[in-house]
């Protein structure tokens, strides 16, 4: 059974919060989740190796400190409010500061506005990204382009994406994907992208094996569809797997998309990181 009681929100006050806000509503009030609105205040400046490296001055630390706070006071307000909303502010390293407390509060689920300013433009698009997505305790949704989810109604999942490499993990993002759908009353879509050939000759030779692939996942997409019993759209595609996603998203009006983030296969679980950055809506990396 899929339980958010905790969210971790990190927060760079950026537009891009507003519209993951809306996805934080949209799962606490099905959840009744606790919500922890995280900001970081970076300890260190540069990278390992430029001449800017370092720590922060103390006192300067501190008082970025006592901004933040008083600018968390009052962020998103309106949209996150409650007794079990909290708000905390702490030092350090992104990446580092956001997966300790995920840990220590023992979080069900990170939220994560990602390409915003500051610090937080190398959460998605650079090696904080990949230590998220790889080494978060508890399932992580993203997005980049989460300001598009902003706005004054809440936030309707009408239609939900499911991609799958048909390994065993499989199983278990379906069961989240089938929840998430049932909760939302939301149509679901069970996608298998097969792997498209390099050169044209590649193509022609292969065709037949294409074919049989194709056909093959589809009869694979039904029975665990059948197996969980869930009703669910199927769809089997051929190309790179992120721009097909990607493309699926958007033909089918998708609000959510939800992935393996641990899968058994090394190819599909390095496109996941592709999947996060080219998405038009939020991934639930589970």
């Amino acid at each position: 059974m899929l339980r958010f009681n905790t969210i971790v929100f990190p927060v760079d006050f950026s537009e891009r919060c507003a519209g993951a806000a809306r996805y934080v509503n949209a799962l606490r009030s099905r959840f009744n989740s606790r919500v922890i609105l995280l900001h970081v205040v970076e300890t260190r400046i540069g990278q390992p190796g430029e001449p800017q490296f370092g720590g922060l001055v103390l006192d300067i630390a501190a008082d970025l400190e006592v901004r933040a706070k008083e600018m968390l006071d009052t962020f998103l307000a309106d949209e996150l409010s409650g007794p079990k909303v909290e708000r905390w502010v702490v030092r350090g390293t992104p990446a580092s500061a956001i997966l300790s407390v995920a840990s220590e509060e023992k979080a069900d689920l990170m939220v994560v506005p990602t390409h915003g300013f500051g610090g937080f433009e190398r959460i998605l698009f650079g090696s904080t990204a990949s230590t998220l997505l790889h080494r978060s305790p508890c399932p992580i949704l993203t997005g980049a382009h989460l300001e598009n989810a902003a706005g004054d109604t809440d936030l309707e999942i009408k239609r939900i994406l499911c991609p799958l490499d048909l390994m065993a993990a499989s199983d278990r993002v379906v069961d989240a994907a089938g929840e998430l759908a049932a909760r939302f009353g939301a149509e679901l879509v069970l996608l298998h992208v097969v792997h498209e050939s390099g050169s044209v000759i590649e193509r022609q030779l292969d065709c037949e094996l294409r074919t049989h692939l194709m056909a093959q996942a589809k009869e694979q997409l039904l029975s665990i569809a059948a197996k969980h019993g869930i009703t669910a759209t199927i769809r089997v595609e051929e190309g790179s797997v992120s721009t097909v996603v990607q493309a699926t998203a958007i033909s089918c009006s998708a609000n959510l998309i939800v992935i393996g983030r641990n899968g058994e296969h090394p190819w599909w679980e390095h496109n996941s990181y592709g999947i996060a950055r080219k998405a038009p809506c939020a991934v639930l990396s589970i």
